[in-house]
């Protein structure tokens, strides 16, 4: 106890002098070849906007959802580095307080999802100077999850880890992802499933309640399922406003649903998330049937790419990707420590 009292005595004028300096513009790096600022609600809406493609849990509809939801108390903070040339990168983070003494975490965003979006190239920099102005002495980490395609090489100056996304491909239309990419023996599960009369409709909120019924039964039989959400959160998003789409497909053998998930949609940026099958309908082929509708949907729409999200030590589930068409793309996950408070946090477990 008195080992904190010391050291909110020690920090607290410090963190007082960082709020109160914190401003719009706020630092430049390789000879002001990069550019940091810190948009408001407004700005981060209108920088989504300019894109045709972006990751929807980088959008305030997600983000504010899950402060919502899961920790009231964070806030939502968003930076953006800009490069000389042209490129630029936009983060969206959960602020969260960690401790006694005031200290934050920035994580951009909860549970995995993709924070970053932008245009252009950029150098491998760019992390390591949004992270030189984001950590302040109140913040001890910041993490940051970085979706394919948007970090070219290894970032520098930052712990990473590189993951593996399974992505189709859609820009060649509906008939060349049937012929060209989809497994022979998954294209005939599917018209199997067509010829016993398993059809799949997108809906909105109102199949959300048909839908988390066997979203729940998934989650009872299976334990290695860590991240469950509450039909309220997945309301929200599907009811939000701003940039963005989320929208349910079910799969329904005569009028019983058999299967279902979410679709995120960010532009022309579609991911699968949260998917549920009633397991006692296998042998019909639901999914299979479920991401078909998508797909058709999605070409139709003008979509690029599907993604269908990543599966780590899940073998059986990566095979599965790869038999639907998809192949694997890298992306990143990157963490920053404050030198300070690593070496704070050290002495501190040396004096209990």
């Amino acid at each position: 106890m008195r080992l904190v009292t010391r050291l909110q005595s020690l920090f607290r004028a410090r963190f007082e002098r960082t709020d109160a300096s914190a401003g719009r513009r706020v630092g430049a790096d390789r000879g002001a070849s990069l550019q940091v600022d810190l948009p408001d609600q407004a700005g981060w809406q209108r920088a989504l906007e300019s894109l045709p493609a972006y990751s929807f849990f980088a959008t305030p509809r997600f983000v504010n959802a899950w402060i919502r939801h899961f920790d009231p108390t964070a806030r939502a903070r968003v930076a953006r580095i800009r490069h000389a040339g042209g490129g630029w990168r936009l983060a969206a983070f959960v602020e969260s307080r960690i401790s006694r003494l005031g200290t934050l975490a920035l994580v951009g965003v909860p549970d995995g999802g993709y924070g970053v979006v932008g245009a252009g190239p950029m150098p491998p920099e760019w992390l390591a100077a949004m992270c030189s102005v984001l950590g302040t002495s109140r913040v001890e980490t910041i993490e940051l999850t970085i979706g394919p395609g948007l970090q070219e090489g290894e970032p520098r100056g930052v712990w990473h880890a590189e993951q593996t996304a399974w992505m189709i491909d859609t820009h060649e239309g509906f008939d060349a992802w049937w012929n060209g990419c989809l497994d022979k023996r998954v294209r005939r599960q599917i018209t199997r499933s067509e010829e016993e009369g398993v059809r799949t409709r997108a809906c909105g909120v109102e199949g959300l309640d048909a839908f988390f019924a066997m979203y729940e039964q998934s989650l009872r039989a299976n334990p290695k399922r860590t991240h469950s959400y509450p039909k309220a959160f997945l309301r929200d998003l599907i009811d939000g406003r701003g940039p963005g789409e989320a929208s349910l497909y079910l799969t329904y053998r005569g009028d019983c649903v058999i299967a279902g998930g979410l679709l995120l949609r960010g532009g022309s940026e579609a991911l699968a998330w949260i998917g549920a099958m009633d397991r006692s309908q296998g042998a019909v082929y639901g999914n299979e049937n479920r991401h078909t509708s998508v797909l058709r949907d999605l070409v139709a729409s003008g979509a690029r790419r599907y993604n269908l999200g990543a599966a780590p030590a899940l073998p059986e589930v990566a095979a599965f990707k790869r038999k639907l068409g998809a192949q694997p793309v890298p992306y990143h996950i990157v963490r920053w420590q404050s030198p300070l408070w690593a070496r704070l946090r050290t002495w501190q477990g040396r004096q209990q």
